[in-house]
């Protein structure tokens, strides 16, 4: 593309939007107020935020020093979070808290078609059942959150809308303080299920360290006797039957102890004194029961001092009665003790002593197996103890950097924004349109349009004017080729013979002659009715019989002949009698009559014929016609009927050279003009040339008056 050809799109561009610029600042102006409408109707929404810190470290309060903080930030589970704050176990969770099940705006309500029905009184609306209106309200909540993360860092923005700005900060507060107390359960629930899964092997291993002691045990009680023997060591016979008096004392005060423990919660004193050999038990149970019988016999006020003495009694009772559970359970842990003191002496005892080989591997492999065991049991006793301990000192890896407060402004919708956004929409569809209106289906109202559209030179732009004074009728903008020949109108009739003096000059050059010797047959038509045609006819055809041209205008819209009425003189049907009669031989002075106001020639019509004219027009007897007037006149102008409704001029296409398409602004379609001309190129001859003319344009009035007036008229410069 050349600057030249780029420099003509734009100014082709410019053209448009300036043509159009009307519609264009409509459109956008109904854009923008449609906006408005819609953005005014609009129930305002508040946001505001609560911003939360994931902190990806480990945190373990029992080993502080252990928890390090790394370089880098763990994404995968910063997006894990982001997922977890916008589940729906949380925001069930906020939903509880905040009641919004009840909630106006979040809370289960009637839907339009509901409503309407109801209103209309169709049908009765159902109340959903609760799992229903819970998910409703849950679907509402999830529909006015959202979660962002700020860039790549660790920061959680947690956004709320709602209509109260008070309301919309709390749920947001409520929601981050909920995901916290979740995100601290979930680590308390883990470190829990890790507890129980210990305590099932701690089981286990109990019984594994009972076992492997009561192996060891059971090796020594059977091997004794060759113990004693192998070594001669009656000691060691001594410390076996001291363990085992040991363990029986130890098992028969457990035995007591639980008893005890059983005849205290069921408040059996008798039994408890019995077991526990307490005298002062005893004695307080016989006191008791004394009371008890007094109780009954006493009078109501005797009987209130009598209570609160056996209630003395009782907590007397209960006091003796844990200090000898406290002493019995010292003597059992004392004898466990003693135990296992003993037992490890024994044991020491015995591998000390010299034993056969055989013997004391074996003796060996039980003591390894015996610790290795107690070792296990400790290992797993100590992990649950740091476990509860880990379950009480939970903390949560998020925290609240900033609380979300009310918002000032509403964020929805953005009025400012929205009818910006409108403007350049409305600003778009209005150009956008007018391209359309300008290139498919408006009217056409310049020459540049006219030229773009049609694909064909435009000829010139006539200007709306008016004839003053006297100067009214069907002719009164053709008389202004004489009567004010420096007007607007006329000037831009000249205009047209230029184009078509110089079209003809070229085809004479081309044909390589100076100039033509017949005379050149110029049809003036148009795609539908009321477009000027006849007046540009006729102005046309006095412009080149003022120009000293022999001229000629034949009006062949025979069925709706103007051109008389334009002249100012009565009918003829003499062109329809010869057109539809047989003569051959013709003197173009029976047909012809003077133009009052030029030397210009016309053969005029009638009133409307009742024989179809293409008939007349596609017959010899007109051709013969046109071929004389070629040779007696070097202008032969046709008035020729729209080529829209009607065919003559379709046929009297290939007769002509030059055809003066006209078009009025503002009023001929594009589509009209276009299937109009498409007809004409269709019909014409392959030498005739086709020149669009644009009547009745405004702006070529106002540019004429503007310009041009003051070089004609002498005004200054």
């Amino acid at each position: 593309m050349t600057a030249e050809d780029s420099e003509l799109d734009l100014r082709d561009i410019v053209g448009l939007l300036r043509r159009q610029m009307r519609l264009i600042f409509v459109v956008t102006l109904v854009a923008v107020g449609v906006a408005g409408l819609v953005v005014f109707s609009l129930t305002p929404k508040y946001s505001t935020s609560a911003l939360l810190l994931v902190d990806t470290t480990h945190k373990n309060l029992l080993q502080p020093g252990s928890s390090e903080i790394g370089a880098e930030i763990d994404s995968a589970r910063v997006d894990s979070e982001m997922e977890i704050l916008k589940s729906s176990a949380v925001l069930l969770k906020v939903i509880d808290d905040m009641k919004l099940v009840r909630d106006e705006e979040f809370g289960v309500k009637l839907g339009l078609v509901d409503r309407i029905l109801a209103f209309l009184q169709v049908a009765q609306p159902k109340v959903p059942s609760d799992e229903l209106a819970l998910a409703r309200v849950l679907s509402s909540v999830k529909s006015a959150v959202s979660v962002e993360r700020l860039g790549r860092t660790n920061l959680i923005s947690a956004t709320v809308r709602a209509e109260d700005p008070a309301r919309a900060a709390e749920i947001a507060n409520a929601w981050a303080d909920a995901y916290i107390r979740e995100q601290v359960s979930a680590k308390v629930s883990s470190t829990l299920m890790s507890r129980d899964v210990l305590q099932a092997r701690l089981v286990g291993a109990r019984d594994a360290v009972a076992s492997s002691e009561g192996a060891f045990d059971k090796f020594i009680n059977d091997s004794l006797s060759q113990i004693v023997t192998e070594t001669g060591r009656t000691d060691i016979a001594s410390m076996r039957d001291h363990l085992a008096t040991l363990s029986a004392t130890q098992a028969a005060n457990a035995k007591r102890a639980e008893l005890a423990q059983a005849s205290l919660n069921q408040r059996n004193w008798t039994a408890l004194a019995q077991t526990l050999q307490s005298e002062a038990l005893s004695e307080l149970d016989r006191q008791q029961r004394e009371l008890t019988i007094r109780i009954a016999d006493a009078s109501a006020d005797q009987t209130v001092n009598l209570r609160a003495e056996l209630a003395q009694i009782e907590q007397r009772m209960v006091d003796a009665a844990a200090g000898g559970l406290t002493t019995l359970r010292r003597s059992v842990s004392a004898a466990e003790s003693e135990q296992s003191e003993v037992r490890q002496q024994l044991r020491a005892a015995v591998l000390g002593s010299a034993l056969p080989s055989d013997m004391l591997a074996h003796i060996y492999e039980l003591q390894q197996g015996s610790e290795i065991a107690r070792a296990q049991y400790q290992t797993l006793l100590s992990r649950i103890n740091d476990a509860d301990a880990q379950a009480a000192l939970q903390v949560a890896d998020s925290r609240v950097v900033s609380p979300a407060l009310p918002p000032s402004r509403p964020s929805f919708p953005n009025t400012g924004l929205t009818l910006a956004l409108a403007a350049l929409g409305g600003l778009g569809l209005g150009v956008g349109i007018a391209f359309m209106r300008e290139h498919m289906v408006g009217g056409i109202l310049t020459e540049e349009q006219a030229a773009a559209v049609l694909r064909i030179p435009v000829a010139a732009a006539l200007a709306r004017q008016r004839a003053a004074g006297r100067d009214k009728g069907d002719g009164a903008l053709a008389n202004l080729m004489v009567a004010s020949p420096l007007s607007s109108f006329p000037e831009g009739v000249r205009r047209i013979k230029v184009r078509l003096d110089q079209a003809t000059h070229r085809r004479a050059i081309k044909a390589g002659a100076s100039r033509s010797s017949d005379g050149q047959v110029i049809m003036v038509t148009s795609s539908t009715a009321n477009e000027g045609k006849s007046t540009v006819a006729l102005s046309l055809a006095r412009a080149y019989a003022l120009a000293r041209k022999r001229v000629v205008i034949i009006d062949c819209d025979l069925r709706k002949p103007t051109l008389h009425r334009m002249l100012g003189l009565e009918p003829s049907t003499a062109l329809a009698d010869y057109l539809d009669g047989e003569q051959s031989e013709i003197d173009l002075d029976e047909f012809t009559v003077s133009d009052p106001a030029t030397e210009l020639d016309a053969i005029i019509g009638a009133q409307p014929s009742d024989v179809p004219t293409d008939q007349l027009i596609a017959g010899p007897a007109f051709a013969r016609l046109l071929d004389l007037a070629r040779t007696d006149y070097d202008v032969v102008i046709l008035d020729t009927p729209p080529v829209g409704p009607v065919v003559d001029g379709l046929y009297l296409a290939q007769l002509v050279d030059f055809i003066v398409f006209v078009l009025r602004s503002g009023t001929t379609t594009q589509s009209e003009a276009r299937m109009a001309l498409q007809s004409l190129n269709d019909a014409k001859s392959p030498h005739g040339e086709i020149f669009a003319v644009l009547n009745q344009q405004d702006r070529a009035s106002a540019a004429y008056k503007g310009k041009y007036a003051s070089y004609y008229y002498g005004e200054a410069r």
